[in-house]
C-alpha cells in the first residue's frame, strides 16, 4: 500500500545511525552526567532525610520529602516523550535540566520540611525529564543493535553514583549541614546544562504534530489519582494503632481516588486521541512485564528510603554507615544490568 512503510524500511529506521563522531562523546557526557546527578541526589536525600528532619524538628513530616519527589516524577515523565516529538528533544532536555537545577537551589535554601518537600517536587519535575530524555535521545542516536550496550553502561554509572550517594551524604551533612547536601551539585547541573545546550540537537522534531494529540486530560486525572492514593496512605492523625480510624482526610482521599479512576478511564476511552497510558500496555506479556517492573521499583524504593530510616532509628546506625548498607542493593542492580 502506498505510504505504508514496509518491514525492511521499518528495520532500517530502527538501525538509523545519527551519531556525529565529533559531538557524540560530549552528548553522552551530558546525558550520563544527568543520570549520575539524579542517582547521587536520590541516595543522598534518602539516607540523610531522617537526620535533616530532626534538625528541622519536624520528623513527623519526613515521608513527604520522598512522596513529593515521586509524585511529580510519575506525573510529569509521561508527558516528556510526546512533547519532545513536537518541540524537539533538545528543548525538553534543557527544560528538565533547568528545572532540576532550580529544585536543587531551592533545596539548598530550605529551612523547613514543607519547603524541602516543595523543592523536591520541583526536582522531580526536572529529574523525570532528564531521565526520560536521556533514554529517548540515546534511542534516536544509537541503532537498535547497540542500544542495550549503552543502556547497560548507563545503568552501571547510575549504580556507582547511587552507591556513593549514601556515605557521601552522611559526610556532607556532618561537616557542612543541610545546605552542603545540595550546593556541591549545582556546578555539575550547570556543566550538564551547558553541554546539552552546546552539543545536543533536536532529533525527530515534528512541528506538524498537533498539541491536541497530547493527553492532558488523562495526565491530569492520572496525577489526581496518584496524589489521592498517596494521601490515602499517608494521611494519619492518630498517634498509635489503638487510635487508628478513618479521618476526614482519608475519606476525602478515597472518594477522590475512586472518582479519578472513573474519570481517567472515561478520558482514555472516549476523549484522548493518543492515550498517555495505552490499554495495550497492561495486556498480555507486556502488561505482565510492566507489573513485575513495578514490583521491583517498589522494592527498590523501599530499600532506598525505608531501610536507612530503620537502621538509623532502630539500630542506631549513623547516617554515613546506613549509606554503606544499601550499597549491596545498588551493586547487585548494576551487575544485573551489565550481565543481561
Amino acid at each position: 500500500v502506498e505510504g505504508v512503510p514496509t518491514e525492511e524500511e521499518e528495520e532500517e529506521d530502527l538501525e538509523l545511525y545519527l551519531r556525529d563522531p565529533v559531538t557524540f562523546p560530549w552528548v553522552l557526557t551530558s546525558l550520563w552526567m544527568n543520570s549520575a546527578l539524579s542517582a547521587l541526589d536520590g541516595t543522598i536525600v534518602s539516607t540523610t532525610i531522617n537526620d535533616v528532619a530532626s534538625r528541622f524538628q519536624q520528623a513527623s513530616l519526613v515521608a513527604w520529602v520522598a512522596t513529593s519527589y515521586l509524585l511529580t516524577t510519575c506525573s510529569a515523565q509521561p508527558l516528556y516523550g510526546k512533547i519532545s516529538d513536537i518541540i524537539g528533544r533538545r528543548k525538553c532536555l534543557l527544560f528538565g535540566e533547568v528545572i532540576f537545577a532550580l529544585g536543587i537551589i531551592l533545596c539548598s535554601i530550605s529551612r523547613t520540611i514543607p519547603e524541602l518537600a516543595i523543592a523536591r517536587a520541583v526536582c522531580g519535575i526536572g529529574g523525570s525529564g532528564t531521565s526520560a530524555m536521556t533514554n529517548i535521545i540515546l534511542s534516536d542516536m544509537v541503532p537498535l543493535s547497540e542500544r542495550a550496550k549503552y543502556w547497560g553502561y548507563g545503568s552501571v554509572l547510575w549504580g556507582i553514583f547511587q552507591s556513593i550517594g549514601g556515605p557521601l551524604g552522611g559526610i556532607l551533612l556532618s561537616y557542612f549541614g543541610v545546605s552542603g547536601l545540595f550546593i556541591p551539585q549545582i556546578p555539575f547541573c550547570i556543566a550538564s546544562l551547558y553541554l546539552s545546550w552546546r552539543y545536543v540537537e533536536d532529533y525527530n522534531e515534528d512541528m506538524k504534530t498537533s498539541w491536541r494529540r497530547i493527553d492532558f486530560g488523562g495526565s491530569f486525572f492520572l496525577l489526581t489519582m496518584i496524589s489521592s492514593f498517596i494521601f490515602l496512605l499517608s494521611a494519619n492523625d492518630n498517634k498509635s494503632l489503638e487510635q487508628a480510624s478513618w479521618s476526614g482526610y482519608k475519606v476525602a482521599s478515597l472518594i477522590i481516588f475512586v472518582l479519578s479512576i472513573l474519570a481517567f478511564a472515561f478520558v482514555e476511552r472516549f476523549v484522548a486521541i493518543e492515550n498517555i497510558l495505552p490499554f495495550s500496555v497492561v495486556k498480555g506479556s507486556l502488561g505482565l512485564m510492566a507489573f513485575i517492573y513495578g514490583l521491583v521499583a517498589v522494592i527498590n524504593y523501599t530499600c532506598l528510603f525505608v531501610i536507612p530510616l530503620y537502621l538509623q532509628l532502630v539500630w542506631g546506625v549513623s547516617v554515613s554507615q546506613s549509606g554503606w548498607y544499601i550499597m549491596s542493593v545498588v551493586v547487585s542492580s548494576s551487575v544485573g544490568a551489565v550481565s543481561t
